[in-house]
């Protein structure tokens, strides 16, 4: 049965949900080191990595070594700073399908064994596309994006075969706005 709100209760509910809606982005602003107020502009933020985050990463990437003879790489190389490893990414043949369907993005690294080291990452949001650098001689630094929203930085050290440190990466449109 439908009931019409009294004036007072209607002002109660309005100002419930404006402290909801506002609470996040002050919680955010404490996390945050310069807070948005601040910022000039709009610019992704990383906070720690969560159960969340972590969960996603785990899930959206695989790594394993590539026993089988090293496929001709159509696509350039990048070599560390010391000119010894290096790594490819692939480009997928329909990029118009990956732009609808987010195809995974595969990297190839060489670290100067009898295999590669191939990094797959799944449902990665292609309109951010991939940033990846290298940061000295050994470590990526890799970039995904999940969404348009939310992504993942991860620091892979190619010596060791393992990702060595990673943090959620995320838009900060919606809060520079709401500053």
């Amino acid at each position: 049965m439908y009931k019409k709100m009294s004036r007072y209760n209607l002002a109660l509910l309005l100002s419930a949900l404006s402290i909801i809606c506002i609470m996040p982005s002050v919680v955010l602003a404490d996390k945050l080191h310069t807070p948005p107020s601040k910022w000039s502009e709009s610019r992704a933020y990383h906070l720690p990595m969560d159960s969340k985050g972590k969960a996603r990463l785990d899930k959206s990437t695989s790594i394993k070594r590539l026993t089988e003879t090293p496929p001709r790489f159509k696509e350039s190389k990048f070599f560390s700073p010391n000119n010894a490893y290096w790594y490819a990414v692939h480009e997928h043949a329909n990029k118009t399908t990956c732009l609808a369907k987010n195809c995974p993005i595969i990297i190839d690294i060489s670290n100067e064994r009898d295999y590669l080291i191939r990094i797959t990452l799944k449902n990665v949001y292609q309109s951010h596309g991939l940033l990846m650098n290298w940061i000295n001689e050994k470590l990526l630094y890799i970039e995904p994006w999940w969404g348009a929203r939310e992504g993942t930085y991860f620091i892979y050290d190619v010596e060791q075969e393992k990702i060595i440190h990673s943090e959620k990466v995320l838009d900060g449109s919606a809060i520079f706005k709401k500053r």
